[in-house]
Formats: structure tokens, sequence, C-alpha cells
């Protein structure tokens, strides 16, 4: 729902030329194809003749399958968290971010003078349960200065 609700915006706002471009974690992108003009219905917007593909460009992001992280998806989290401070689940928002970091670094000239915006959705209390997959990051100091100090 979260890329209808970006193209959504971006179409009512005057911009029908902006692109989204959404990386699913979950299901096919022709699932989310369909679940996007199903709420464009919803709410009796026309996407024209193309549909949700004329709006938005899904990705799959899927990886090894929900909820279940790759070495690389993880290095992608712990390497954000070390640069920039904010943390990514690795569930939704940090396979989304390793997806496109990946798209970006294969296709760069797709996005070479666009304006790009991330968009984080949350789910970062879903990482209290997966600490022991960043020991490999935590113990060589790369996201160390992002953990609680033990220091009286």
């Amino acid at each position: 729902a979260t890329p209808a609700g970006l193209a959504f915006g971006a179409r009512l706002a005057g911009m029908a030329g902006t692109k989204v471009h959404a990386v699913g974690v979950c299901d096919s992108p022709d699932y989310f194809y369909a679940k996007v003009e199903e709420l464009a219905q919803g709410v009796g917007l026309d996407l024209g003749a193309q549909g949700a593909r004329g709006c938005i460009v899904m990705h799959q992001g899927k990886g090894a399958g929900y909820g279940i992280s790759r070495k690389e998806e993880l290095a992608a989290i712990a390497e954000c968290a070390a640069a920039t401070g904010v943390t990514l689940d690795a569930t939704y928002t940090g396979k989304a971010f390793h997806g496109f970091c990946e798209l970006v670094a294969a296709e760069p000239e797709a996005f070479k003078g666009s304006r790009v915006l991330f968009w984080h959705t949350g789910g970062t209390l879903g990482m209290y349960d997966r600490a022991g997959q960043f020991a490999d990051w935590t113990e060589r100091g790369q996201v160390q200065r992002f953990l609680p100090s033990t220091e009286a």
C-alpha cells in the first residue's frame, strides 16, 4: 500500500510523470500491480491506460524469502546504520534498501539526474530479536558507536 499512496499522491499533486520505484519483499510484482489497481479503483482514481505500471515500477526484493535475511542484506543494514545512524529492519525496509541499492548499481543510468527519496516505512522494533545476526559487524566495531555505552 505504501507505493500506491506515494504514486496516488504524486498524481493528485499534478506530478503525473513521477515514477515510484518500489521493492517488494514478499509477493511478486504482478501481485502488487494488481493491488495498486484495486486500491485506485477503491478511491476512484483513474490511473490511465497503463494502469499501475504507468506510475509504479515494481522490483523483486524477496531474497531468500519473507523474513529470511541474507548476509548481504544484513551488511547493507549495518552499513546504513554506520554511515547515517538510521536503523533499518531486516524484514521489510532493510531488504528493500538492499534491493534498491542493487538496482541503482545495476542500472545507474535509470536514475541519473533524478531526485531519489528512499521511504523508510519503519519496523525497527523488529530488530531486537535479530541482534545475534549482526554480531559479525558489531565485533569488528563497524556499528559499535550506535550501541548503548557500557561505561559507568
